[in-house]
């Protein structure tokens, strides 16, 4: 089981993207404030019951073949919606 290891850790998530292979999630920390939202891969979120209740709240939005983004809006975030991918 994931342990925080910081004052942060995964709160909610309010988006996902992929490209090619990769899938990341805008991930909202714990104790951040919201436009301090981060793309992170799976791993670093460490929770997979997070992803997994993600997955199931936005099944019909999901491309599972192709690229695809998909945030849940919020003024806090017009930066992040428009961000290249790492």
């Amino acid at each position: 089981m994931w342990q925080p290891t910081a004052t942060y850790y995964p709160e909610r998530l309010i988006g996902v993207r992929r490209r090619g292979v990769r899938t990341q999630y805008l991930c909202v920390w714990h104790g951040a404030h919201l436009h301090e939202a981060s793309w992170e891969d799976p791993d670093d979120i460490g929770d997979d019951r997070l992803i997994a209740d993600f997955h199931l709240a936005h099944t019909d939005h999901l491309d599972p073949e192709g690229d695809f983004e998909i945030i849940i809006p919020h003024p806090a975030l017009a930066d992040r919606i428009a961000s290249p991918v790492d």
